[in-house]
């Protein structure tokens, strides 16, 4: 484990580039999205019965890291709960 000063660093300077990542994600997403639809590609989207059978596929991934991330005192749980929210949110966007 690292010393607490150190990790509070860490916390620091990685909050300062939060958004500015995110931002650069966003634009870059958007960039590639444009291009290739530019060039005459189609973007499809899964159907419910597709996007449900991968959901299905990775669900043992998801149940190990939330087992593991539990077992070690982490909030996995939580954080499959957020990420499952924010791609309920944001998936209406982008179809």
């Amino acid at each position: 484990s690292l010393p607490k000063e150190t990790q509070n660093i860490i916390e620091e300077v990685s909050n300062k580039w939060v958004d500015v990542h995110g931002k650069v994600w966003d634009t870059n997403d958007s960039e590639g999205r444009n291009y290739t639809l530019s060039l005459g590609n189609k973007i499809i989207p899964l159907s419910k019965e597709e996007n449900a059978r991968w959901k299905k596929a990775v669900s043992p991934i998801i149940d190990s890291y939330i087992k593991t991330t539990k077992e070690k005192g982490l909030p996995g749980q939580k954080a499959v709960t957020a990420t499952e929210n924010l791609i309920k949110k944001y998936s209406k966007r982008y179809k």
